[in-house]
């Protein structure tokens, strides 16, 4: 993902040149930190996401094409960025579908006013961040876990009260106990 100082690359998948035009207005305010490329059908979209890969995608529910969450299931893994899907109807079931397959947020347009996807662009690259550091800690803690738990050598850690927390197998055969 992108450090807070590089140039957030995003992807708008519009059909509907007006909305796309109010949007790239709307964005103009972050044009320093925010690169928007604009597709309006799935296939253009698709055709840029083969070259490069954005740093969030916002695209349009429904396209004269298909249908967005094509760009959402279309590999067997949730692709690789966020993805806030944007539609012109509240359909609810849609809605879940969208954030089920994967989106960060589905945003309704006549509830939200196109000067508001910067905001809501960065909340998601925000929140995916967040996501990704918190898969990270996950994934490492796991790591630490194994190794701490394969360990030879007895291990023991209390809190400053004294009262045990946790120790490794090594450490309870060592001490006659179960680790639990």
């Amino acid at each position: 993902m992108t450090e807070e100082h590089d140039i957030v690359r995003i992807l708008l998948v519009e059909d509907d040149r007006n909305h796309a035009d109010l949007i790239c207005r709307a964005f103009r305010t972050r044009a320093e930190r925010m690169s928007l490329t604009v597709a309006g059908t799935l296939r253009e979209a698709r055709a840029l996401l083969a070259e490069w890969l954005p740093h969030l995608l916002i695209t349009n529910l429904r396209l004269p094409d298909g249908d967005a969450m094509e760009l959402l299931t279309a590999g067997k893994e949730p692709p690789g960025f966020p993805v806030v899907v944007i539609s012109g109807d509240g359909d609810e079931q849609a809605a879940v579908a969208a954030m089920k397959a994967g989106a960060l947020d589905y945003v309704v347009k006549s509830a939200v006013n196109p000067s508001a996807l910067p905001r809501i662009a960065d909340r998601a690259i925000r929140q995916w961040r967040q996501m990704l550091q918190r898969e990270r800690a996950e994934k490492q803690s796991h790591i630490l876990s194994l190794a701490t738990e394969q360990m030879t050598e007895g291990m023991a850690y209390s809190d400053l009260e004294g009262n045990v927390l946790f120790v490794n197998a090594a450490f309870a055969r060592m001490h006659g106990h179960s680790s639990d």
